[in-house]
């Protein structure tokens, strides 16, 4: 028996049945009348956000104590995975809401020690205003589920979280999900995109997003099977998104976890193939996980692997963690306790022969560049940035910065820029924050350091001249910025070379870096 038999074999059978929407009614009924939703969970089992379920110490929770009590017992079930009595569990759900969740398959009946309890056959959790289910990690008596290589991973894994942050939230035509797994990613773009297809290697993965979408009713969203594009071959979309495997593997039988030898296999072939499927105007999102190598680091690589077209695409890298190659080593062997001695080795070998210097992780997002009709061809160099992500950087972040970085280059190559900005009320960042650093000069204290920091659009942080951060008081939201200008210089806080100019380009990289904002007017011109 060959070893992809054996896991075959070895895997449990996929759970869930697509029953009648009556069904689905109920069980979505008995969700939201019991709020079961990620505030009102949290405040139970006393933690600060969903994606800490799976650590969360319920020892000092009294079940009985919750209102409604029916929602203690739909978190013990769906998210603790405990099996529960059967005269708790019928005393609590009527017996026509109970029939349909084991229609649905979604609650099972078993015997344990001689006693009738229930369980879950999934792991249900409220996330971004959906209920997802996934595979459960544990079996009914508690014992850890040994992965296998199509599970369905929870929604509330905070990678998946960081993801679904990320996604763009503007009106879209037509949404492409790929790797969708449980399809939380296509619920998400159901709310602002007309039509959403979410599709997966894996049958297990489409059961569950046809499940999911169903349950959510989600009408404008399908869940297909096949290899990435396969599924949607002649379609574009102006809306593309990915959350593909991405831990470097020396295999792949682990369909939702290993990405090639660097871990970039699945995130180049997606990028490769933007050209037929990103339409102009549109933009790609991915978190994921690529090498810096040697020769350039993983967004100019990303670059290239668009091809021809790589000029018509503007690419950031929200840059959120990074190992360097030696700890990714370590780390890879670690994870198979069962490893040859030689592994190492082998892995040594590998990042020595692609070159890798560390493994980057983070959000990937391109916009492919609408075509305009101009009087000024557009001759600028495409964007290619890393920049830092915080926890306050969300999809509208990249979707400002590319918007920005596109009026500034248009206004640049028709000699605006000054003009256009010295008319604008620009005020400071409501996130932004100012560090001085005072030292003792002539025995009293003086400001000696200014720096600058903000968490949105990314992280940031700055080193300004004193009289730098003067000049930034002025932006008050009411005064022109040339009017600013007039009254630093009357007040002479400004050396006498500084021009107006200057102050205008000194604000551009201010409001490019988010420690000052201006009116979204200014993109209408």
């Amino acid at each position: 028996m060959s070893w992809d038999t054996f896991r075959r074999m070895s895997e449990p059978a996929i759970p869930l049945r697509i029953g009648r929407n009556e069904d689905f009614a109920q069980l979505r009924a008995l969700l939201d009348e019991a709020g079961f939703a990620e505030a009102s969970v949290c405040g139970v089992l006393g933690i600060e956000a969903i994606s800490e379920v799976g650590s969360a110490n319920p020892a000092g929770v009294t079940f009985s104590a919750v209102q409604p009590p029916v929602l203690g017992l739909l978190i013990r079930i769906f998210l603790l995975l405990e099996s529960v009595p059967v005269d708790e569990v019928e005393q609590l759900i009527d017996p026509v809401t109970l029939k349909s969740l084991l229609e649905l398959d979604v609650l099972r009946n078993d015997v344990a020690r001689g006693r009738e309890r229930y369980h879950a056959s999934v792991l249900v959790a409220p996330v971004s205003g959906f209920y997802v289910a996934s595979d459960r990690h544990t079996e009914p008596d508690g014992s850890l589920r040994p992965p296998f290589s199509d599970v369905v991973f929870p929604a509330l894994w905070v990678g998946t979280l960081r993801f679904l942050r990320a996604i763009p939230k503007s009106r879209a035509h037509a949404g492409l999900d790929l790797c969708s797994g449980s399809g939380v990613a296509g619920l998400m773009l159901s709310k602002c995109t007309e039509r959403v297809a979410a599709c997966d290697i894996t049958a297990r993965a489409v059961h569950f997003a046809d499940f999911n979408r169903r349950l959510n009713r989600c009408v404008n969203v399908e869940a297909l099977e096949g290899d990435l594009y396969r599924a949607v071959e002649g379609r574009v979309f102006d809306r593309i998104v990915a959350h593909p495997p991405y831990m470097p593997s020396l295999s792949s039988t682990m369909t939702f976890r290993d990405g090639g030898e660097t871990g970039e296999a699945i995130i180049q072939r997606i990028v490769e193939s933007l050209p037929r499927y990103l339409e102009p105007g549109g933009m790609f999102c991915a978190v994921t996980a690529g090498a810096d190598v040697t020769a350039a680091p993983f967004e100019r690589r990303v670059r290239e692997w668009l091809g021809d077209f790589h000029h018509e695409f503007d690419i950031v890298f929200a840059q959120s963690s990074e190992l360097s190659s030696e700890r990714l080593t370590t780390q890879l062997v670690n994870r198979s306790p069962d490893a040859a001695p030689s592994e190492r080795s082998r892995w040594q070998d590998i990042f020595r022969r692609t070159r890798m210097q560390r493994l980057v992780y983070g959000a990937l997002v391109i916009n492919r560049r609408r075509q305009r009709e101009s009087d000024i061809p557009d001759t600028a160099e495409p964007w290619t940035t890393r920049v830092q992500m915080s926890a306050a950087t969300d999809g509208s972040c990249f979707e400002w910065a590319f918007r920005w970085h596109d009026w500034y280059r248009r206004k640049s190559a028709a000699g605006q820029v000054v003009a256009t900005l010295e008319s604008v009320t620009p005020c400071l960042a409501p996130d932004l924050r100012v560090r001085v650093t005072h030292v003792v000069r002539d025995k009293s204290l003086a400001p000696e350091d200014f720096v600058l920091e903000t968490e949105r659009p990314f992280f940031a942080e700055t080193r300004i001249e004193p009289w730098m951060a003067s000049l930034l008081a002025l932006c008050d939201g009411a005064s022109k910025v040339s009017e600013g200008y007039d009254r630093a210089r009357e007040a002479e806080i400004i050396p006498n070379s500084f021009t107006l100019s200057d102050f205008v380009m000194l604000l551009a990289k201010m409001i490019e870096r988010g420690y000052v904002v201006v009116p979204d007017s200014i993109f209408e011109g």
